[in-house]
């Protein structure tokens, strides 16, 4: 690995780390002194907040697709397969919890969703809609869910509850700055 790649690397993990603990509201010379290194050795990686947040998000999203090719059997739709699946999902989004409060907060004109993220969306949909359809194979649910109406409504709820946790954890829990 080049010690470039190196840097950056840690870089992303210790500026992670700070985000959980003070929140994502800090500028780059903020960053840099907190973690008591150059401003410049963060804007040779990240020129602007915005490349910081975009590489953080991009990582999650990486480490989310490793978790998705490494399942075991992605078939199966059992409650305990289900649960441990999760359980290594909500395990990732709470070391990344500060950027993806910072994502779920962040106004629609920021625009800092589209191009890979809105694919990335889109494409977590689809996995939800395939995996309602082995539900209902299985007689677990009814296949109405499916519906376009019925799905939009499914949709949301599903991303609400799985974004709520995020930033109602910050909101109750004093010493969290997220």
């Amino acid at each position: 690995m080049k010690k470039g790649h190196t840097t950056h690397e840690m870089l992303l993990d210790e500026i992670r780390d700070l985000f959980n603990q003070k929140g994502t509201d800090l500028t780059l010379s903020t960053i840099a002194a907190e973690l008591k290194v150059n401003r410049s050795m963060i804007t040779n990686h990240f020129p602007k907040k915005r490349d910081l947040i975009y590489s953080l998000v991009s990582q999650y999203e990486e480490k989310l697709s490793i978790l998705r090719a490494n399942r075991s059997n992605p078939d199966d739709v059992s409650f305990q397969s289900q649960a441990g699946f999760y359980s290594e999902i909500l395990d990732l989004g709470f070391s990344y919890r500060g950027v993806i409060a910072y994502v779920l907060v962040t106004p629609a004109g920021e625009k800092l969703l589209d191009g890979p993220f809105k694919k990335t969306y889109e494409q977590n949909i689809m996995r939800i809609r395939d995996r309602i359809h082995a539900m209902i194979e299985l007689d677990l649910v009814k296949d109405g869910i499916l519906n376009p109406v019925s799905f939009k409504v499914f949709e949301i709820q599903y991303m609400t509850l799985a974004s709520t946790w995020f930033i109602s954890d910050g909101m109750y829990y004093e010493e969290a700055a997220y």
